[in-house]
């Protein structure tokens, strides 16, 4: 199954996701709320925002350090997000929820994840787009009465062989200072200033200011964009004293003298330095040595950690305190307090049950507030995910009445928070009630005591599961602990080949019953493929285009984990064609030429180019290409229409523009139009209708004649390795 290749995936792409409910802006502990957004700290005097991608947020860019460079007369709020850009930040409602906290004066710098690179991520955006956005911006916070302020990107900390700093980001820059000219906007110089600090240090010193990564080797080697504390604070040192330059009448709200680290600081410094750590894991059975994710947890951390797992079976947030546990726990005097809880806080006897809302949030903010009174670190997990299976999905929604409690209170908190139930999910998703239960306990207490003698324990872990979760849990609390980072154990980047499936609902798996509901064809194919082999992602989402699957992010998830040797297959049409006035985010041009058109975004209501259907297919192609991936394009397959005895193909058009998107940028082709029309002529118009749902969606056996369609297909294209994957059975 490729172990490493599915828990690394898995997890980066879930932590790109938008959560449910309340998002993260900034740092993972930002709780939003459109009612209060606006409403300031008591005694200050002027509000000033952090607009921005990863190199301003509070866990790996100058934000902390800028916030602690004003007086308290400021109330600071850093808005900034990890990977966005122009583009994404505006699209992804950040843009909005920056304005409804209706700052005095936003600070704004992007330009890292504009940048165009031979990646071609769709955040990315050429040079004339930049400055369109950023003038966007400009007006908009003027039309709201917030005064903008320009900031050049963050200088990465790429050193020549000459010992000097050699800027990539250079073009955007000026495109920056372009705006301010023009726009007589106030403009921080962080670009050139960065520049001539860190030539003057040199590279030793300026790694002293990096967090860590890990290379594809597993080594850890300086990250050369993002900052650990002491960077924040010389970085942030530098754009507040710009500011008061730039905006004379906030000079009086800057700190005459720099601002030091807090112990905090002090101490996560020490950490990423080489002090040794000490991590305590709390919760349940789920966490606990026996059956939980903690073993696989503690095993990938270095010998600097000290790991000590004091989960107990059958515990809930109410039990854990009142048994002792957690004073026993906390006498530990850790560093970090990892707590889990939400398994028996739903169980009904009255010394374990809470109500999630009410006394399971209570708990949970006990538990936040005991641990920093030691001057520890707690992070909060929600629930691991059980994994039973309904429709062909594991079945959790009674623990995500506890995952979204433990989101808003870690949020309310300001604590980091790991959505453990989402990970979790997301990976047993990808998988079959078969391949999930090889994570199956045998023999644990607590399954015996609740179900007797039943065969499957589909809540514990085995000894593979607990390395599985354990792993996930480790390379997530790294990325917002970044401290951390030395103490991972690296894992060299696996090359087990991939298949991504992309695409609509008639692709997508369905719920309910397959035999009378909608099915789509990706979880029929899946299993025609050797797992030793490869394995298969069905990442087909219902109610997407070729448009709208990109610009809701689904397609950047995929493309910045694809490696050298995956595939992507690509099936697009349906809703390309939906009616522009019922969904204008969908809707693509017809065709497959570079012709554009201005529309009102539904969005943000703002002008918004479209392109054509063939032009979206080659973007997936080219993104792929520069990941070193193939793409295999598919028609979309015929509906359920007819005429004079004969199902009507080409789907309006959408299948030869698919074979000639696949032509025109070096795709593999699959005609599943014309594969499955075949077939279905060759039944008669009767028989074949029992094989759909509706007009366009397929039961379950018409899922499986369209699965093998796309596998005749695939057998017949000329020199495919992915048709050595392939099942023998298949066909």
């Amino acid at each position: 199954m490729g172990f490493q290749r599915i828990v690394g995936w898995m997890v980066a792409a879930v932590l790109l996701c938008a959560s449910v409910g309340a998002l993260a802006q900034g740092d993972p502990g930002r709780w939003f709320d459109a009612q209060t957004a606006a409403i300031r700290k008591p005694g200050t005097a002027v509000r000033i925002a952090l607009i921005g991608d990863s190199t301003q947020t509070d866990h790996a860019g100058y934000g902390r350090g800028f916030c602690a460079n004003l007086t308290a007369k400021v109330d600071c709020v850093n808005m900034a997000k990890g990977g966005a850009s122009t583009r994404t930040y505006r699209e992804q409602g950040l843009w909005n929820r920056a304005l409804a906290t209706k700052p005095d004066y936003m600070v704004i710098q992007f330009g890292h994840n504009d940048e165009v690179t031979s990646e071609h991520l769709v955040r990315q955006v050429p040079l004339d787009q930049y400055t369109a956005n950023l003038k966007g911006f400009v007006t908009e916070a003027r039309a709201a009465g917030i005064t903008p302020v320009l900031v050049t990107p963050l200088t990465r900390r790429n050193f020549g062989g000459d010992g000097k700093i050699h800027s990539d980001l250079t073009e955007y820059c000026e495109a920056m200072r372009s705006v301010a000219r023009e726009l007589h906007v106030p403009l921080i110089e962080l670009q050139d200033e960065s520049i001539a600090y860190l030539d003057k240090v040199g590279q030793a010193e300026a790694n002293k200011l990096a967090i860590t990564k890990k290379d594809a080797d597993g080594k850890t080697i300086f990250d050369k964009t993002h900052l650990n504390w002491q960077g924040s604070y010389i970085f942030g040192r530098m754009v507040a004293v710009d500011l008061g330059r730039a905006v004379p009448r906030l000079k009086r709200y800057v700190r005459r003298n720099a601002a030091t680290l807090p112990p905090e600081g002090v101490k996560q410094m020490a950490i990423l330095n080489g002090a040794p750590v000490k991590i305590v894991l709390v919760g349940d059975s789920t966490v606990a040595p026996e059956g939980g994710w903690g073993p696989g947890f503690c095993a990938d951390m270095t010998p600097n950690v000290t790991c000590i797992d004091d989960a107990l079976n059958g515990r809930s947030t109410k039990s854990f305190i009142d048994e002792g546990a957690w004073a026993k726990a906390l006498a530990e005097h850790g560093d970090y307090y990892l707590i889990q809880f939400g398994h028996n806080d739903e169980k009904p006897d009255p010394a374990r049950h809470t109500d999630p809302e009410t006394t399971y949030a209570a708990n949970l903010e006990r538990y936040i507030h005991d641990a920093e009174k030691t001057g520890a670190v707690p992070v909060i997990l929600s629930p691991l995910a059980r994994r039973t299976f309904r429709d062909g999905k594991p079945a959790n929604a009674d623990l995500a009445l506890y995952a979204n409690a433990a989101r808003r209170v870690a949020a309310q908190q300001g604590v980091t928070f790991i959505d453990l139930l989402a990970l979790s999910d997301s990976l047993l998703s990808t998988m079959s009630q078969a391949e999930a239960d090889e994570f199956d306990a045998t023999g644990h207490a607590d399954q015996r005591a609740e179900n007797g003698a039943a065969p499957l324990d589909r809540t514990h872990l085995d000894e593979y599961g607990k390395k599985v979760f354990g792993r996930i849990v480790a390379e997530s609390i790294v990325r917002t602990q970044i401290e951390l980072g030395p103490d991972l154990i690296g894992t060299p980047v696996a090359q087990h080949p991939a298949l991504f499936l992309v695409g609509d609902s008639i692709m997508h798996t369905g719920s309910g019953n397959g035999d009378t509901g909608p099915w789509g064809w990706g979880s029929e194919i899946t299993p025609m493929f050797d797992a030793a082999k490869i394995h298969v992602y069905n990442d087909a989402l219902g109610g997407r285009s070729s448009r709208s699957y990109i610009e809701e992010g689904a397609w950047q998830n995929i493309a910045s984990q694809l490696q050298p040797g995956d595939w992507v297959m690509v099936q697009f049409g349906n809703n390309d064609s939906a009616n522009s006035h019922d969904h204008p985010d969908r809707t693509t041009l017809k065709g497959d030429g570079d012709e554009t058109e201005v529309i009102e975004s539904p969005v943000t209501h703002l002008p918004e180019t479209i392109h054509s259907y063939g032009f979206y297919l080659r973007q997936y192609v080219n993104d792929a290409k520069a990941r070193g991936a193939t793409v295999i394009i598919c028609s979309p397959p015929p509906r359920n229409v007819w005429l004079e005895g004969r199902v009507v193909r080409g789907l309006d058009g959408y299948a030869s523009w698919a074979a000639d998107a696949a032509q025109k940028s070096g795709a593999r082709f699959i005609d599943l139009n014309t594969i499955a029309a075949d077939k279905y002529d060759a039944m008669g118009e009767q028989a074949a209708k029992a094989y759909f749902f509706d007009r366009q969606h397929t039961v379950k056996m018409g899922a499986r004649l369209h699965a093998e369609s796309v596998v005749e297909g695939l057998r017949g294209l000329r020199n495919c390795p992915l048709a050595d994957d392939l099942l023998p059975a298949a066909h």
